[in-house]
């Protein structure tokens, strides 16, 4: 079999004398005593870089490794599935593809490295005619030449991602938007979009990801233009400057809103939250807030990551956030009252303090409170003996593992006895300079 637009791949099947083709002694226990369908289920607990070791056992393993990988309908390319590092090469990709490709519904491909001679959209274009998702993160060379090859092969095409793609500009999402008028998801985040096209999106987008400009008036009508473009939209992650006015319009347009990422100049604009009625994840950066206010207009929030040059008041009650899995908090000086407030919590999985004091017994409380924590991140936390010993003891009588990272020596940390079984130590800083998570 030959790789369309590729003449330099073909499959072929091993010679019979590069392996054994005995029968196996039926006194002897042998994998190969297998049948086909306990094989395909052996399979499909193999991470992607053990299958492609597999094709070179027998034929047998080439010809039902094929067969599996030929159903697959999820195919991620990565460092993390393969086991290898980027940039990964067209004799990889196109392989996987050639195996993988015409049953393929979701595809994730990162880091390629032959986009000047063969682009990635355009293999995708010719072997994946029914996907439905695709994520180029990092690709080279995803203009708008190739979004139009793309579409020549790819007619279902509903969800695109090209994040940090330094080709990618408005002309090839203007071609992007014009090919596919279904699409619910867009990431251009990293991109030189800066919202140009916004006027094509398509009222079915659900998703939309996009760093925009800092231009505030334009930012201001984009955000409206959003709105009134995608009344349905459930994501919007753009860290643009949003007016109170603006945000307002869009709490009440957007009614389905569950995630939402912005940069506010103004500090009286918490009134306009209590708008997002269906809001779970709120990403915020500003410069002064209330946020007793904030969590007051949106309890439902289960995600909050706030990074804030000032606080209106000290006395926040987090409790309130009776839904709350994660807390990231930057800049926030808060009172002794309010972080005890968080061990009330129950559903707290993960917290983040970046430039932000506890107190003492802060980690400690949160472990007794908070039964489903599992990260805790609290660079102001000293890595001590008697520290590790009262979280050794809180850990014995809760389910689970936590990961504690905490500022200590690293040698101090390998060498101190805990069961490692229930607890994770890792080495963080308090340097000012660092930026924050919304920052990066």
């Amino acid at each position: 079999m030959r790789l369309s637009g590729y003449s330099g791949y073909m499959l072929r099947p091993l010679p019979d004398d590069d392996f054994d083709l005995a029968s196996p002694d039926p006194a002897q226990p042998s994998i190969h005593m297998l049948v086909d369908d306990i094989m395909m289920k052996i399979y499909s607990h193999l991470p992607l870089k053990s299958l492609v070791m597999c094709e070179g056992v027998c034929r047998r393993w080439q010809t039902l490794l094929h067969w599996y990988l030929s159903k697959m309908t999820r195919l991620e390319i990565s460092e993390e599935s393969l086991g290898i590092s980027p940039p990964f090469t067209k004799a990889i990709v196109s392989k996987l593809l050639t195996l993988c490709g015409p049953s393929l519904r979701s595809l994730k491909v990162q880091d390629v490295d032959f986009a000047t001679r063969q682009n990635i959209l355009q293999i995708v274009g010719q072997l994946c005619p029914h996907l439905e998702h695709l994520d180029v993160t990092k690709a080279r060379g995803i203009n708008f030449i190739h979004i139009s090859r793309l579409a020549q092969g790819c007619k279902n095409i509903k969800g695109f991602v090209a994040r940090n793609c330094i080709d990618f500009d408005e002309k090839a999402l203007h071609h992007l938007l014009a090919c596919y008028p279904q699409l619910e998801k867009l990431n251009v985040s990293g991109t030189a979009i800066n919202g140009k096209n916004l006027s094509m999106l398509p009222t079915t987008l659900k998703e939309l990801y996009f760093m925009g400009d800092v231009d505030e008036k334009a930012i201001n009508r984009k955000i409206v233009l959003i709105a009134d473009k995608c009344p349905n939209i459930e994501v919007l992650d753009t860290h643009c400057r949003m007016s109170k006015e603006d945000l307002e319009y869009l709490g009440k347009t957007c009614h389905n809103l569950a995630k939402l990422a912005l940069v506010m100049p103004e500090s009286d604009f918490t009134n306009a939250l209590s708008n997002f009625k269906k809001l779970k994840e709120l990403r915020l950066v500003v410069a002064v807030v209330d946020l007793a206010q904030v969590f007051t207009s949106l309890p439902q929030l289960r995600v909050v990551h706030v990074t804030v040059g000032d606080i209106t008041s000290e006395e926040v009650d987090f409790s309130i956030l009776k839904e709350l899995k994660s807390l990231s908090l930057s800049a926030t000086q808060l009172s002794q009252a309010s972080l005890q407030s968080l061990a009330r919590c129950s559903h707290l999985e993960a917290i983040y303090l970046f430039k932000c004091h506890p107190y003492g017994d802060f980690v400690l409380d949160l472990l007794k409170g908070c039964p489903k924590l599992k990260h805790v991140t609290c660079p102001y936390q000293q890595f001590s003996t008697s520290f590790v010993t009262k979280v050794d003891q809180i850990m014995k009588g809760r389910p689970g593992k936590v990961m504690i990272r905490v500022q200590g020596p690293k040698n101090l940390m390998l060498s101190t006895q805990y069961d490692r079984s229930k607890i994770e130590f890792h080495q963080t800083c308090t340097l000012t300079y660092l930026p924050t998570p919304l920052q990066i």
